[in-house]
């Protein structure tokens, strides 16, 4: 190997090298006090971890992300109280998942309904990620029980949560399979009585149009008797002013 290959060579590792560390940079997403601070927080971790961030690093651009509300520790803060990660993070914490927090995700969490159109996988969704922020400490053995009746409550749909209960379902996962079984059934029988009912229209109009036929044939029938026994009677009274004319 000359001196221009190894020279081309090591330019392509090095331009390889560099676009491979580009494209798989991770940027974290931004923050703007609404969300989950701890959903959040994990995906930052990842996104600083596999990007090798310095403390520095992740300070900037922890700040950096911070939007709308969230943006505003920035600046009503005093600045000895952000100058660490840890320090950020407290304060986030302090402000964003606290009691009142968990108490309004509780009110979400009680009052959430299934919306028209809404399928019954966006609802089950809805209800995990409430259940959540509403109960960060609970057990998750508890939260698997107190969860499926979040859910079946938000069905908005008595008789189907009814059923539901009646099969015990032993997670959240499962109602939604039972949830999604169930409705799938009654859409089928619900198509199967459509189809029935439209059949027996349509039985019942050809009754009636056969119906109408015949009796339009008797009528046909009759008017044509009729109009043979006028016929007759006709010839009768031409025979009997013949035999009179002849006796004359």
């Amino acid at each position: 190997m000359n001196v221009a290959q190894r020279y081309r060579r090591r330019s392509y590792s090095s331009s390889s090298s560099t676009k491979a560390h580009r494209r798989h940079r991770l940027r974290p997403r931004a923050f703007d006090g609404t969300g989950s601070i701890e959903s959040f927080w994990a995906q930052f971790v990842n996104c600083a971890r596999y990007n090798r961030w310095t403390p520095v690093d992740k300070l900037a651009h922890l700040k950096d992300a911070l939007t709308g509300d969230a943006g505003q520790i920035l600046w009503d803060t005093d600045a000895s109280a952000t100058d660490t990660v840890e320090k950020f993070v407290a304060l986030l914490r302090n402000r964003y998942s606290g009691t009142q927090q968990s108490d309004k995700y509780r009110m979400e969490l009680w009052l959430r309904r299934r919306q028209p159109g809404e399928t019954l996988l966006v609802l089950q969704r809805d209800i995990r990620r409430l259940m959540a922020l509403a109960h960060p400490s609970l057990p998750e053995d508890v939260l698997h029980t107190i969860v499926n009746d979040y859910y079946i409550d938000g069905l908005d749909d008595p008789d189907l949560a009814l059923k539901i209960r009646e099969r015990n379902p032993v997670s959240l996962d499962d109602a939604l399979r039972i949830s999604l079984q169930l409705e799938a059934w009654a859409r089928d029988s619900k198509r199967n009585r459509g189809d029935v009912a439209n059949k027996t229209k349509v039985r019942s109009a050809n009754f009636l149009s056969d119906d109408a036929d015949i009796r339009l044939t008797r009528i046909e029938n009759d008017l044509q008797k009729s109009v043979e026994s006028l016929a007759n009677v006709a010839q009768l009274s031409s025979q009997v002013t013949n035999l009179e004319m002849q006796h004359r």
